[in-house]
């Protein structure tokens, strides 16, 4: 074969195999529909192409008798506001939310709320001190530090709190964890 006939013909092949291999359309981001809820497609075709087998619907009693802690739903807290705030333990209000969890710990329902701010130690410190007073916190720890400051905070038997505010070295910003807990209540 002459040169340019292995040319044409290396030339075509490249074509065919690029043609082959190539995708038809990869989406963007400004293809995704944040309103759709996602679905997994696997699923969906094998749902389709096949039946559901019999054994499926009868389910072992084992199965059916979970623990309560697997089939309910966590509910928030009575202390938590519908903002995702603290109603006894209020949020920094130049502070940004970083993370908000909550649920049932060891006999108690607990939520923990981290904040983060451009502010002083010093302001963060004496909005604190004065929010824990306006609540009726009883402070049975305190650590008061330019670099980490800290409340240990009681109402009564049932619910209590900690507040620490602690120094980022690396940005200066202050990083403020609440966490607020209820015991639940024995049965009578």
């Amino acid at each position: 074969m002459s040169r340019p006939g292995k040319l044409w013909f290396f030339s075509l092949a490249l074509t065919f195999i690029a043609a082959c291999a190539g995708c038809s359309h990869k989406p963007a981001y400004s293809d995704i529909d944040a309103n759709r809820t996602a679905r997994n497609q696997n699923a969906e075709t094998q749902a389709a192409s096949s039946q559901p087998p019999a054994v499926a619907e009868a389910t072992p009693a084992s199965a059916s008798q979970a623990s309560p802690s697997q089939t309910e739903t966590v509910k928030p807290p009575a202390f938590m506001t519908a903002t995702g705030t603290i109603k006894d333990v209020p949020s920094y209000p130049r502070a940004v939310r970083v993370n908000v969890q909550f649920g049932p710990v060891q006999q108690a329902t607990v939520m923990t709320l981290v904040l983060r701010t451009r502010d002083s130690m010093e302001k963060v410190q004496a909005f604190y001190t004065q929010a824990i007073k306006e609540n009726k916190w009883t402070v049975t720890d305190k650590l008061l530090d330019p670099e980490l400051s800290q409340w240990t905070l009681n109402k009564d038997e049932r619910n209590n709190a900690k507040v620490e505010v602690r120094k980022d070295l690396k940005t200066g910003s202050m990083e403020i964890a609440i966490v607020r807990a209820e015991k639940f209540e024995t049965p009578k």
